[in-house]
C-alpha cells in the first residue's frame, strides 16, 4: 500500500478525440447500446431495479420484439443499456449504420421524455486517438550527449539535442527547466494515464520502478483485467499502425528513466505512473472510460470486487 499525497488523472486522450457534430452519422458507437444518466445515484439504483425486472421481456422497438436486454451500472449515476435489435433492423443497419443510429436516437428521446429521473441519454459513443501525422523517426540511440553546465537539466540525448523544445522557458515552452531548479519530482505523486495502456518493457521505462500496477478497462477483446499492457490500437484502414499513444503520454509525464543518458526525459523525473487502458483497437467506449476514471481515483466501480479496486487511493487534485 502506497501512501500518496495526491493523484492526478491524466485523461490525455480527450484532447485527441475526433469531436464530430452530434448529428454526424459517421460517429462511431457501440451497436445496440445507450448510456442513461440519472439525477442521483439513488434514482439510478431505482431505475436499475425496474429495468432488471423487465429485462426478461426485452421490450419492443418500432412494434418489434427486442431479443435481449441487459442493464449495467456505469459510474456513479448512469446505466449502460444493451439491446439486441430486431432482425430486420439489424439487417438494414448492416448496410447503413445511420439506420441504427437513428433508431438509438429515437430510443434515447423516448426514454428522456418518459422519465423525469433521467438527465441525459445518448449512444455509447466510441472515442479514439486522431491518426498521428506521418514523420521520419529519429534514432535517439546514437545521439551524443552534449553536457550543459550551470543549470539542472537531464542528460537524456533528446533533451540535450534540443528535441524537447517544449520544456524550455517561455515563450518557447512550459518552463520545465525552471521547475527543475526547485524540484525534480516526488514518487508520492501519482498520475493516472487513461489511454491505450503502456509498453512497460520499453527500454527507457523498464527497470526504472515508477510504473504502478494498472488496469485494463477495455470490455471488448479479452475483457477487463489487471493488465494495462498496450497490445496496439491499430484500426485499419483509418489507422493501419498502432499509435502507442499511452506510452508516449506516460513518457512525457515521467514514466522514463529521466537523466539516465538514454532517449527522452519526462517532465517529472520521479513521478509514479498509473497506466489505465481504455482504448483498444479502433478506440474505446464512453462507458469503459467513465469506469476507468473512477477506478483511477480509488472510487468504487460497479461489478468490481474490493480486491480489484485501485490499491493507491488518494484525494483527487
Amino acid at each position: 500500500q502506497r501512501t500518496v499525497k495526491g493523484l492526478l488523472i491524466g485523461v490525455a486522450l480527450l484532447s485527441s478525440i475526433n469531436c464530430t457534430n452530434a448529428q454526424d452519422t459517421s460517429r462511431r458507437f457501440e451497436p445496440g447500446e445507450l448510456i442513461i444518466g440519472y439525477v442521483s445515484q439513488s434514482e439510478r439504483q431505482q431505475a436499475f431495479q425496474e429495468l432488471t425486472a423487465t429485462a426478461a421481456g426485452g421490450g419492443q422497438i418500432r412494434g418489434q420484439k427486442v431479443e435481449d436486454l441487459k442493464v449495467q451500472p456505469v459510474g456513479n449515476a448512469a446505466l449502460r443499456l444493451q439491446r439486441v435489435l430486431p432482425p430486420n433492423i439489424r439487417a438494414q443497419a448492416a448496410n447503413d449504420p445511420a439506420v441504427e443510429l437513428k433508431v438509438l436516437t429515437q430510443m434515447a428521446s423516448e426514454i428522456k421524455g418518459s422519465d423525469k429521473r433521467v438527465r441525459f441519454v445518448h449512444p455509447n459513443w466510441i472515442l479514439g486517438i486522431d491518426p498521428p501525422e506521418q514523420y521520419d523517426p529519429i534514432d535517439l540511440r546514437h545521439l551524443n550527449v552534449l553536457p550543459q553546465a550551470g543549470i539542472v537539466t537531464p542528460n537524456d540525448p533528446a533533451f540535450v539535442r534540443g528535441l524537447l523544445w517544449h520544456y524550455e522557458a517561455p515563450p518557447t515552452g512550459m518552463n520545465a527547466v525552471g521547475a527543475w531548479k526547485i524540484t525534480t519530482g516526488n514518487r508520492d505523486i501519482v498520475v493516472a494515464v487513461v489511454d491505450t495502456g503502456i509498453l512497460s518493457d520499453h527500454p527507457d521505462i523498464s527497470g526504472f520502478g515508477n510504473v504502478l500496477p494498472g488496469y485494463n478497462f477495455v470490455t471488448k477483446g479479452s475483457g477487463r483485467g489487471p493488465n494495462a499492457t498496450d497490445p496496439g490500437d491499430a484500426c485499419p484502414p483509418r489507422e493501419p499502425r498502432p499509435t502507442w499513444h499511452g506510452t508516449h503520454v506516460a513518457g512525457t509525464i515521467g514514466a522514463v528513466g529521466s537523466n539516465n543518458g538514454r532517449s527522452i526525459a519526462g517532465i517529472n523525473w520521479n513521478v509514479s505512473i498509473l497506466p489505465v487502458r481504455v482504448l483498444g483497437p479502433c478506440g474505446g467506449t464512453i462507458g469503459d472510460i467513465a469506469d476507468a476514471i473512477l477506478w483511477a481515483a480509488g472510487l468504487q466501480v460497479a461489478g468490481m470486487q474490493a480486491e480489484q479496486l485501485n490499491k493507491h487511493p488518494a484525494q483527487v487534485i
